[in-house]
C-alpha cells in the first residue's frame, strides 16, 4: 500500500516490483505509534501511544484515516478539511489539530494545543508522532535507525536529521545548575570532601632556559579531567572526538580554576578557541524520556568525565642552583594550584608527565621527568644535567 501524490491520503495498490516503498508502505497489519515531546499536562489528556490497524483503515477509507489511542484519544484525518486532529474518545471534542495539510501526521510537526496547557503561555507545540521504538532514532522523514547512529558524524537518515542538534550536554533543569560552584565529590572522594581534578602534562619542547633570570619556558600540553555528577550527557561515542562540546555549550559546565603558581603573572587555564573540551565515554547510556522531541542516549556525569586540553608556552620561574657549575643538575617544574577560596572544595592531582621533545639541548640534556602532588599543588618536574663538553668548548678553551 502507498499514498499517491495525485490522490492525497487515499490508499491504493502499489506495483510489487517496486523495491523502495514509502514510509506508510512499511506498515504491517498493526503498527504502533508513539507521541514524543509532550509536557506533563498533555500526558494527562492524551495517549502517548496509538495503533494503526491497516485492515480497518482499508475497510473504512471513505470515512477517513484513524489512529486509535490506548485509552483516551484517536488521531483522525478529517475528510472535509483534509486536516489531522486529535479527538477525545470520551466526548468527541478536538484536543489538538494541525493547520497544514500533511499526508501523515508523523515527524516533528507544530500542533495547535490548548492555550498555556504546558505553562509557557503558548497555544502550539512541536510534537513528534513516530513508529520507532525506544532503541531507535526517528528521522524527521519518519525513517527509523539505530540510536547508536545518532550524531556519529555519518548521515544515516535520508534527510540527514540524525546529525542535527548534536549537542553533548543533556539538560533537565538548566536553571538550577551553576557553573560557578564546584560539583560534589565523586564516589571515592568523599573522605576528602573535595572534587578531584586530575592533571597530566605532555612536554613538546623546551623553548628557553635562562639561568641568570631564573626562567624556563616549556611548550606543554596540559590536560585535566573531572566528574560533574550534576550534569548528564547525550549520544556519547567511543571516539572521543565525537564528544566535543558545541561552541554554544562549552561555557555551560563548571571548569576548574587552575593557576600557574610559578608564573610571575599567575596566569590561569583558559577556555578559548585553542582549548578543547570533550567528554570521555566510560559509563553506559540509557534512553531519554518521550518528553524529549528527539530520541537520545543519556549518560551520567558521575560516570563520564570531562576532559580539557590546551597547549601552553609561558615563562615560568626556576631556581637554578649553580654551586656545582659546570657539573650541576637542575630541576625546573610547572607548579599548578587553585585559588585560596577553592582549596577546601577542589584538590589537584598530578597524574602523569610525558616528555615528547628532544632531550638533547644546547647546554643541558634531559635526564628525567616526574610528578609530585604536595601541599595541595601539582608539580610537573623536569630534571636537566649540564653538558660539561659544552662548557669546555664554549668557555674554557676560548679563554686559553
Amino acid at each position: 500500500m502507498s499514498l499517491d501524490e495525485d490522490k492525497p491520503n487515499l490508499v491504493h495498490d502499489l506495483d510489487c516490483y517496486k523495491k523502495d516503498y514509502c514510509y506508510s508502505c512499511r506498515f504491517e497489519k498493526i503498527t504502533y505509534f508513539f507521541m514524543r515531546g509532550m509536557c506533563d499536562e498533555l500526558y494527562k489528556i492524551l495517549d502517548n501511544g496509538y495503533l494503526a490497524d491497516m485492515d480497518t483503515i482499508k475497510r473504512n477509507i471513505d470515512k477517513g484515516i484513524e489512529l486509535i489511542g490506548y485509552t483516551k484519544t484517536k488521531i483522525v484525518l478529517d475528510k472535509k478539511s483534509n486536516r489531522w486532529g486529535v479527538i477525545s474518545l470520551k466526548d468527541g471534542s478536538t484536543l489538538l489539530s494541525l493547520d497544514s495539510e500533511v499526508r501523515l501526521p508523523t515527524g516533528p510537526l507544530r500542533w495547535n494545543i490548548p492555550q498555556n496547557i504546558c505553562g509557557d503561555d503558548k497555544s502550539e507545540r512541536k510534537l513528534f508522532l513516530t513508529s520507532c521504538n525506544e532503541t531507535e532514532f526517528a528521522c524527521y522523514d519518519s525513517q527509523c535507525i539505530s540510536i547508536k547512529k545518532r550524531c556519529d558524524g555519518s548521515k544515516d537518515c535520508s534527510d540527514f536529521s540524525d546529525e542535527l542538534n548534536c549537542k553533548t550536554l543533556y539538560w533537565t533543569n538548566k536553571e538550577a545548575y551553576s557553573n560557578e560552584i564546584p560539583p560534589p565529590p565523586s564516589k571515592g572522594e568523599d573522605a576528602a570532601n573535595k572534587t578531584k581534578v586530575v592533571i597530566s602534562a605532555t612536554i613538546l619542547n623546551i623553548l628557553e632556559l635562562k639561568e641568570l633570570e631564573g626562567i624556563w619556558q616549556p611548550k606543554v600540553i596540559l590536560q585535566m579531567e573531572w566528574f560533574d555528577s550534576r550534569l548528564s550527557m547525550q549520544n556519547l561515542k567511543d571516539d572521543i572526538q565525537l564528544n566535543v562540546l558545541a561552541n554554544e555549550e562549552r561555557h555551560d559546565p563548571w571548569l576548574p580554576i587552575v593557576i600557574f603558581i610559578n608564573n610571575k603573572e599567575s596566569k590561569r587555564f583558559v577556555l578559548d578557541s585553542k582549548a578543547s573540551l570533550v567528554v570521555r565515554k566510560e559509563g553506559n547510556g540509557t534512553d531519554n524520556t518521550a518528553k524529549d522531541l528527539d530520541a537520545a542516549e543519556v549518560y551520567y556525569g558521575s560516570e563520564n568525565p570531562f576532559l580539557y586540553g590546551r597547549t601552553y608556552s609561558m615563562e615560568l620561574e626556576c631556581d637554578f642552583n649553580l654551586r656545582s657549575y659546570p657539573f650541576d643538575t637542575q630541576e625546573c617544574f610547572i607548579e599548578l594550584g587553585v585559588p585560596f577560596a577553592l582549596k577546601t572544595k577542589v584538590e589537584l592531582e598530578a597524574y602523569k608527565i610525558y616528555f615528547n621533545g628532544s632531550t638533547d639541548l644546547p647546554q643541558f640534556e634531559v635526564q628525567s621527568s616526574f610528578v609530585v602532588t604536595e601541599a595541595e599543588n601539582a608539580y610537573f618536574i623536569v630534571k636537566f644535567k649540564r653538558k660539561f663538553a659544552y662548557h669546555l668548548v664554549s668557555v674554557y678553551i676560548p679563554s686559553l
